[in-house]
């Protein structure tokens, strides 16, 4: 720490220089272990480190729950701990609860993170009073969350991080630079696990310039080459002890043809699926769960209504009743039988312009293009 405040970061130029000083003075190899694998893996398994932005009932949160139980067959006897900024408690049923918990204020991310918006949703030029004070405010949240995270490695006896989304998605960039230097100076290794990257869907753009990404918002100081320079070093981070472990081939294909990383530490981590929780269900209980699902759609009514997709349109978004499910369907029908004659398509996500809800009707299109399909409807009336 007393190496980190003696650097005196008082300019954007300032911290991509200390940056460039960490990448470029990298030895080869940077952090060596003479063992074999079996030695290495009782080393790290005093101590994992999970870090995440915060856990929630989301997705990131069941990959974690995922990944934990990995571990656990991969390494003998880990202690892991969960390093989060926030944990909601709606998350104690994902999380394993031998995982333990640690709670640094901080490390929240997006429009959780206080500097969030003067990062990415407020345009700066050079020399304004924004680009100076925020290099400031930038490298004191950094100082902070360093000395955090480091009394939490040094008390846990942590040797590994494995990192999810905080070093790929710009939610928090006091995190991520952190994360950065505790490896560097601590030599401890790191797998980047990256579900999401800031260039997904989004690109710099001028006003009114083509359509608006869902990411465009990253690229708001583009314009600035001191100040983006620094997203696109530690997002995420180049070194030899850095592992990148992508969700697919496209990603790891960018990181290593755009941003020049070594084929050696990019690989592939794809989600998975429990098949011993989530084992296809016997006919009773399959009845159960529709019928359960009937009644978390109904709410409060005394039966399942659909309504048409052109009543609910025209209605007023405000005076429409958001505590009740919304059921839509092509045209308006009174009592609505989900238990029978269903095919029934889930996608858990939120209703959010990038999780291309759209797809699926594309994927009904093509469902009624095939014959096998078409026929089933054709035998059976009452299908839906």
């Amino acid at each position: 720490m007393d190496a980190l405040r003696n650097e005196g970061i008082a300019t954007w130029f300032d911290l991509g220089l200390m940056l460039d000083r960490l990448r470029d003075g990298h030895r080869t190899p940077s952090l060596s272990f003479d063992d074999d694998f079996d030695t290495f893996a009782r080393h790290i398994s005093h101590g994992v480190g999970l870090v995440t932005f915060h856990c929630s009932v989301d997705g990131v949160t069941v990959e974690i729950g995922k990944y934990a139980e990995a571990l656990r067959r991969i390494l003998p006897e880990p202690q892991l701990q969960l390093i989060t900024g926030r944990f909601d408690v709606r998350a104690e049923p994902i999380v394993d609860p031998k995982v333990e918990r640690h709670v640094l204020p901080g490390m929240d991310g997006f429009s959780d993170w206080h500097l969030y918006r003067d990062f990415f949703h407020r345009r700066m030029e050079r020399g304004s009073p924004l680009y100076n004070s925020l290099i400031l405010a930038l490298w004191d949240d950094v100082l902070v969350l360093a000395e955090r995270l480091g009394r939490l490695i040094e008390r846990c006896d942590i040797r590994l991080l494995y990192v999810i989304n905080a070093s790929s998605n710009p939610g928090n960039v006091a995190l991520a630079l952190a994360l950065v230097l505790i490896s560097e100076h601590m030599r401890i290794p790191v797998i980047a696990n990256n579900h999401d990257f800031y260039w997904e869907g989004g690109a710099a753009r001028e006003e009114g310039e083509g359509p608006a990404g869902p990411r465009n918002h990253f690229f708001t100081n583009s314009h600035l080459g001191e100040v983006f320079s620094i997203v696109q070093m530690v997002y995420p981070w180049l070194a030899r002890t850095w592992i990148s472990a992508n969700i697919n081939r496209r990603q790891s294909a960018q990181l290593v043809r755009r941003f020049g990383h070594n084929p050696a530490n990019v690989t592939e981590l794809g989600t998975a699926v429990n098949t011993a929780l989530y084992a296809p269900l016997n006919r009773p209980r399959r009845v159960e769960v529709l019928r359960q699902l009937s009644c978390l759609l109904m709410g409060s009514r005394e039966r399942l209504v659909a309504n048409s997709v052109a009543t609910v349109l025209r209605q007023d978004p405000v005076a429409a009743d958001l505590r009740q499910p919304l059921l839509l369907a092509a045209r308006e029908m009174r009592n609505v039988d989900v238990v029978r004659d269903n095919v029934i398509l889930l996608q858990p996500t939120r209703i959010i312009k990038r999780k291309r809800i759209e797809t699926n009707f594309r994927v009904i299109s093509r469902l009624f293009s095939d014959a096998e399909f078409i026929n089933a409807f054709q035998h059976s009336p009452n299908l839906k």
